[in-house]
């Protein structure tokens, strides 16, 4: 556990907690030890307390050494939906699927290649079971998920009464 405060803050909490502490004491002795007071002004005591450590931003830091690159999962939509002609490119409209085929030639995720592994791959189902697919294999799995999509879901086989 870590405190990210600065002095003057680290200063700001110890005054606090040092007059929780003398007023604690004072209404001690002014109730003459009574058991109801000692328990309200120890759970006053309590409270202040635990303000004056959330004024020193505790944070808890973990370094994870990593034994393998990480996998970046890129999901390319292949579903019958893509072939709808509404994307404009220099005043032509195409597919979605050609526009998808020639982002795809200029590589577009080449660059996340120097820091981990891009596993590229074409999807024709609901999302989550490709994904599932995806999380499933090993230890390693992809950590981010590119999914060049037209967002509409795609009727299952058995919504369209195929099984």
């Amino acid at each position: 556990m870590n405190f990210a405060a600065s002095t003057p803050v680290i200063i700001v909490a110890l005054i606090i907690w040092l007059a929780a502490i003398w007023l604690f004491v004072s209404h001690r002795r002014a109730s003459g030890g009574r058991k109801a007071v000692t328990r309200l002004e120890a759970l006053r005591f309590f409270i202040i307390t635990l303000l004056a450590v959330t004024l020193l931003r505790p944070e808890f830091v973990q370094h994870i050494k990593r034994t393998a690159r990480p996998e970046i999962a890129v999901l390319l939509d292949a579903s019958a939906s893509m072939k709808t002609r509404d994307v404009v490119v220099t005043n032509r409209a195409t597919s979605r699927a050609e526009w998808l085929a020639k982002e795809r030639t200029n590589q577009f995720w080449r660059p996340l290649e120097k820091s981990a592994k891009v596993l590229v791959e074409d999807f024709a189902m609901p999302l989550t079971p490709a994904l599932s697919h995806r999380m499933g294999r090993g230890r390693n799995s992809p950590s981010l998920s590119l999914s060049p999509s037209d967002g509409e879901r795609v009727a299952s086989r058995r919504e369209r009464g195929q099984i």
